[in-house]
């Protein structure tokens, strides 16, 4: 990490968005604000500040200033108790910088998805379910039988690999594919039984 101040560029996007936020009159902001986590971050935290929308129904919205290798960060999270949505950088290496722009477009998009009410996290055991935009989700915990059986047998990925070859898994991977499809698709039209955190827009408090 041959040059962590780099970095610093996304604390000032991150309390850009918060005098935006409040200058739209969409959130009252709180600095150096007392919250408490779903899950504690794992960097060190020198500062936290939340968004609380105006809007009825909307989740609040917190950054977390961090530090970790003479670099600065930044975690965004939302609701109360706060859940981690992501630690940026996820590196902060010159191996896997990929240029600051990308990094601020992820925090741009965590925001909006938050502010447009599209922000969804479902979870159930080791299932998870995220909606971050309309146009970006992510899921884990869904492993099916043939993602089970390697937990049992050596050399599994060796194993795969060599029946991959010949098209084995294929008919197998396409149908499970498909399974969790739909248990995605479920989970989100009827979240009975499933912890989950969301709200509304926050542009419902100047559309009123």
């Amino acid at each position: 990490m041959t040059n962590p101040q780099k970095w610093r560029i996304l604390r000032a996007r991150a309390e850009a968005w918060l005098k935006a936020l409040n200058a739209g009159g969409l959130a009252e902001i709180a600095p150096d604000a007392a919250v408490v986590w779903e899950e504690q971050p794992s960097a060190e935290i020198v500062g936290v500040q939340r968004a609380s929308p105006l809007g009825s129904g909307a989740i609040p919205l917190t950054f977390a200033w961090t530090r970790f290798d003479d670099a600065e960060g930044v975690v965004v999270g939302v609701g109360d108790p706060v859940v981690v949505v992501d630690m940026l950088p996820d590196c902060g290496c010159d191996a896997c910088d990929s240029g600051s722009q990308d990094a601020l477009d992820e925090l741009d998009e965590y925001v909006l998805g938050v502010v447009t009410g599209e922000y969804r996290r479902l979870r159930r055991g080791k299932r998870q379910i995220t909606i971050y935009t309309a146009e970006r989700q992510g899921c884990s915990g869904f492993d099916g039988p043939w993602d089970k059986l390697g937990r049992f047998v050596p050399n599994w990925h060796e194993l795969t690999n060599r029946l991959r070859a010949v098209g084995l898994p294929r008919a197998i991977s396409r149908r499970t594919r498909l399974r969790y499809h739909k248990q995605v698709e479920t989970a989100l039209a009827r979240p009975d039984g499933w912890d989950e955190v969301s709200g509304s827009s926050w542009l419902e408090a100047v559309n009123s």
